[in-house]
């Protein structure tokens, strides 16, 4: 199918379920979610009967989590946020796998880096070959002539053993950013939780904080929202949306693997969001166990939306992750 094919089944497909929930304008009727998507980012109304031919001007296909680490297109965000959180967020998360992977520096080419002598800092590239070493190619025409000639210096008195006394920096030629990595999965957990609760769940007021986290990353709104970085997560616990606990208090855990196609590396991580319900700030609430303690989450069962219901496990078959 092509892309203006899936983005048409998608939009269809979506319109349908909001078409079918109760919501109703100041005026009293529900004619506005009618035949509408609504971008589950920003929230803006794309009428479908408007869009027409151009359907593929203001929205576009949503990988989950991006396509580059893994993802696949599960629904629709508009052009702009889809553009955007591109460039500001998912950006920053592939070049976080990519540093913790050395996926760049293993390529053909290498990757820009920094080497450090005494405090004199000049660039390189840096590869690692076949055998597992590492090959520092320094290029004259992109050094300061003067620190050039300075680390040749320095490097000249630490003798045959210079490459243990000098210390490499990677990925220069790409900016890491952890906080807007971080931002990137908890938009990911975000979407892959209205891919399997819809609706019903994001335009909840609850969710509200995590939208302005999400389209405003410089801003710290909430914090404490990722509650294991890949640490001992049991491969038979599938990536998903669970519905959780954490000491009494119920949110929802998204499990999310991320995995760069050049790597054999899949990491995998536990982003925390609001149950609905509830009137605590689950954030707050890690954060206080987050204080010198380890964080003990129980998964309760799969989160599927039907008045919010939970599909439990078996009773011995419950999880509990500890981190």
């Amino acid at each position: 199918m092509s892309s203006k094919g899936k983005i048409c089944q998608l939009s269809n497909e979506y319109c349908k379920r909001i078409s079918n929930l109760p919501f109703q304008t100041k005026e009293g009727n529900s004619a506005i979610v009618r035949d509408t998507y609504i971008c589950p980012l920003c929230l803006k109304l794309f009428k479908v009967n408007e869009l027409k031919g151009t359907i593929t001007d203001y929205l576009s296909l949503e990988d989950v989590p991006p396509k580059a680490l893994g993802g696949h297109p599960l629904m629709l965000t508009c052009k702009r946020c889809n553009n955007w959180s591109g460039h500001e967020l998912d950006h920053y998360l592939q070049t976080e796998i990519d540093y913790e992977d050395n996926v760049s520096i293993r390529s053909e080419k290498g990757v820009r880096g920094i080497l450090s002598a005494k405090g004199i800092n000049i660039n390189a590239r840096l590869k690692i070959e076949s055998d597992q070493s590492i090959s520092i190619n320094i290029e004259r025409s992109n050094n300061n002539p003067i620190k050039y000639e300075e680390f040749l210096a320095e490097v000249g008195m630490m003798g045959a053993n210079w490459q243990k006394e000098v210390k490499a920096y990677q990925l220069t030629e790409k900016n890491r950013n952890p906080v807007r990595a971080d931002i990137a999965l908890l938009k990911s957990a975000y979407l892959l939780a209205f891919y399997v609760l819809g609706y019903k769940y994001i335009l909840n007021s609850s969710l509200s904080p995590i939208r302005k986290q999400i389209l405003n990353p410089d801003k710290d709104i909430i914090s404490s929202y990722i509650l294991n970085y890949g640490d001992g997560i049991p491969d038979y616990i599938s990536d998903g949306v669970y519905a959780a606990e954490i000491r009494g208090k119920r949110l929802l855990a998204i499990i999310i693997s991320i995995k760069m196609k050049e790597s054999v590396i899949i990491h995998r991580y536990i982003v925390a969001l609001p149950f609905l319900g509830v009137d605590y700030n689950i954030y707050d609430e890690i954060g206080l166990l987050k204080e010198g303690n380890n964080v003990n989450i129980t998964l309760l069962g799969f989160a599927k939306m039907n008045d919010w219901e939970v599909k439990p496990f078996p009773q011995k078959e419950r999880h509990y992750l500890v981190y």
